[in-house]
Parts: C-alpha cells; structure tokens; sequence
C-alpha cells in the first residue's frame, strides 16, 4: 500500500532539477520529505482522505535556493534601517537621494534627538559626483540625530558629526592597524567614510534593538528571505550577543527556515587579544567542545563553522592585491595594493588552531594577495582535500589562475561573489583593468561600461 503523503502538488511546472527527469507533473510530501515525483496517476495513488491537494493553477515549482554566502542577522533590522543602495537594488543615483531617503525615514519612524538614524548599502560608485558623502553632506539635516551609512560591502559606513561624537572618535583618534579613517584636507578631523577596523569595532558596540522587537522582526526577516525562493539562510560572521539571540529564537521555535551561523573569530576566546585589545574576548559563542557543537541542526540553527577575516572589498579599495591598482588609494594613497585585515603570521596561527581543534575553517579573502595568505596557512595546518574539511575561502574574487592547483590540492572551495559583475563591473575595471577584471570569479566573463 503506498505511503499517505500530506500534501500533494499538481497542476503547474514541477521542476525537478535532475538531469534524467527535469520536469514532472506531480509531486507527494509526507512528513517534511518528497515521497514520490512523476505523473500525475502514480503520484495521486498516495492521496488520502487528509491529503492536502495544491493546484499550482500554471505556477512553478521547483527546489528552494541555499544561501552560499550572506548575512542574516542584518535582516531582523533590515526593516528598520533606510535603504541607500544605488539604482537598481535602491532608490540612490546621488548625493540628494541619500538625503531624501534619510528624510523619508526619519518622517515614518521619528527617532527621538540622540537616536540611531541607520541605512544600509551606501556605495561611492553610486553617486553622480563621484566622490565619497561626508558629515558636512548629512550634518545640515540630521544635527540631533547620529547616522551611520553602512557601505554595500558590510566593512565599512560613514557618519555625520553626531555619530562621531556618539562613537568616540574625533581628530586625536589614531588610525588603527588595517583600517581607514578618511580625514578633512590638511587636517586630522574624521570627514566620514570609516572602513575595516577602524569601523568593525564601533558597529559590534551600536545600540541594539531590544530583544521583543528582534524577535518580532524574525517575521518579516525570514520573508525577505523565503519570498525569493531561499529556505536556508547564512549568518556569516556572528558575534557572540547575535549568537546568543539566535539560539534563543531557536530554542522558541521562531525560526522556519534553516540558518547557519559562522562565529566570527575576533569573538573566539584568547585568539587575538593581542592584536584586538578593544575587542571583548573573554567569553566567546564557541563552548569548549566546540568541534562536537559545529555542524548538526537543532530547531533549524546550526554551526557552520569559524568565520575569519584576510582582507575587505575590492570596491572600497580595501582588497589586499599582490599588485597596486591602477588608481589611489581610498585616502589617496599611490601603488595602493590595499593590506590585510590580519598579519600573515597570525592568520596561519589561528587557522591551525582552528584545525586542530576540528573545526570547520570559512575565511573572506577578496584579493590574490589575501588568498595567497589563506593558501599558506591551510598548507601550513597539514589539510589536504582528501580529508573533506572543506574549507572555504569566501568570493576568491580575482583568483590568478596559478592558485588553481592549491584549492584542488587543499581541498579549498570558493564562494563567489558572482553579483560584482553587475553592481561594480566599470568600479573593477578602473582599479584592475581589463585583465584582471576578466577573472572575476574566475568567471572570464565580460564586464563593460
């Protein structure tokens, strides 16, 4: 007797995925699992008297999408941040919208003076005047409220006066090691634009929304999500309060989809505070046992892996190049060939750690010279690809094709960040030129003005 499926889909495009069979006519769940896929009379032999009959009345179905690579802890706010993406992912195409935007957001939701004003997506390569917006641009209509513009890339953002002043830096704060301050001309006063560790430690400090407001927002967060298609999620660089959360949304039953968190390192006990002192790392999301915590759902929240950072974005010029670019610098600077987030020898140390101790490695590394660095230190920890580690090395944006053979050897895979083609072809043009550009994503496809 054929299994009783609990729901079973008909009538539309079933697409199936498979190479022999792409397309079928019908399809029986039971139990959260496909029982059956095929024509309509085999399928409907496992209809019951409490199946649930779906007429796709001509619609598609198909296989839900993965999250390779993403942020999911960014969507719970999402719904309350302004968005100032460029054209087509946002309303922006210059300096004027920015302000609009802001103006429009401040008028829906009223922050109080000293309150957050937060948008999402800024990116110089957006705007008409081609060049970067400042406090001076945001100050005259925000003077009560701080604001901070958080760059497309997530490694960075700008602020206006009152932010500054919220997060502490002024013209007698130093540059820290491998981040960016943009100062005022002839001057030491910050003008805006704060990039890598300069900006990563004043954003893991920024007034959070309170807990109930988080955990409604999971709602709304999981559809941005699930009404393109994608039923698990990826959180790919998690700090210890968001880990927290999300176990605790877990614990709920909140969460519908599936999420993968990466634990950033920078939040692994002992690991860096060496060269991070501001950064709290005397308790850390990873338990002692931390190898037997990765990997294994529970209510829909798993481990991924640890989460480490070799460089920033080729975009906002932070990207660590074995040669300069063809421009300067983000503050100006000549032969700009950008620097890693880590020092080499430290970035071999944490991820041989990582290894030994059994847990699964994900590290960002944007330029040839930052997979140079993460090829080293996998080398160095002994994996090879016959231990299916599957190490991943997230974008592998310009990989030269001489760093082929390594990831075969390694076992290393790539992440890539196949949307630079169309959000910043002609910014990857100007600062690679043809050939490099080229092999974005190892892709050889054509980007043009």
């Amino acid at each position: 007797m054929a299994t009783a499926a609990d729901t079973i889909f008909h009538n539309g495009t079933i697409l199936t995925m498979v190479d022999d069979r792409p397309q079928v006519a019908a399809v029986a769940v039971a139990g959260g699992k496909i029982i059956a896929a095929g024509d309509e009379a085999e399928v409907m032999a496992h209809k019951a008297a409490t199946t649930k009959i779906v007429d796709l009345k001509g619609a598609t179905l198909m296989p839900s999408f993965i999250e390779a690579h993403g942020h999911f802890m960014n969507a719970p706010q999402l719904v309350k941040w302004a968005n100032v993406s460029g054209v087509p992912a946002g309303p922006v195409r210059n300096i004027p919208d920015i302000i609009a935007v802001l103006k429009a957001f401040q008028a829906k939701f009223n922050p109080k003076p000293g309150e957050w004003i937060i948008g999402y997506g800024y990116d110089m390569s957006n705007l008409a005047e081609n060049r970067q917006l400042t406090r001076d641009d945001l100050d005259p209509s925000f003077p009560d409220n701080p604001v901070m513009l958080i760059h497309s890339s997530n490694h960075g953002c700008v602020l206006n006066s009152a932010g500054f002043k919220a997060v502490g830096i002024d013209a007698n704060t130093k540059t820290p090691p491998s981040g960016v301050i943009l100062r005022k001309p002839g001057t030491q006063e910050p003008e805006g634009l704060l990039m890598e560790t300069a900006f990563m430690p004043i954003f893991a400090k920024m007034p959070q929304p309170s807990e109930a407001d988080m955990l409604a927002a999971l709602e709304p967060a999981q559809q941005i999500y699930a009404s393109v298609g994608v039923t698990t999620c990826q959180d790919g660089a998690t700090n210890a309060h968001d880990l927290a959360f999300m176990r605790k949304a877990a614990a709920e039953g909140r969460f519908y989809l599936d999420i993968v968190s990466l634990p950033l390192f920078l939040e692994v006990p002992k690991m860096v505070a060496e060269y991070f002192p501001g950064f709290n790392t005397s308790s850390g999301p990873v338990p002692k046992e931390a190898a037997s915590a990765f990997g294994t759902y529970k209510n829909r929240l798993k481990l991924g892996g640890i989460k480490f950072v070799a460089d920033g974005s080729p975009q906002g010029k932070t990207a660590f190049w074995t040669k300069p670019l063809l421009t300067p610098g983000p503050a100006g600077e000549a032969n700009w060939r950008g620097q890693p987030t880590l020092p080499p020898e430290l970035l071999t140390k944490i991820v041989g750690q990582a290894v030994a101790e059994g847990l699964p490695v994900f590290c960002h590394c944007n330029g040839d010279a930052a997979i140079d660095m993460m090829i080293d230190a996998v080398r160095a920890a002994g994996v090879k690809a016959d231990q299916d580690r599957r190490t991943v090395i997230i974008h592998s944006q310009c990989m030269r094709p001489d760093q082929f053979d390594a990831y075969v050897e390694l076992g290393l895979s790539p992440s890539f960040f196949t949307a630079h083609c169309f959000f910043w072809g002609d910014v990857h043009l100007e600062n690679l030129g043809d050939r490099k550009s080229t092999r974005l994503n190892s892709s050889h496809a054509n980007v043009s003005r």
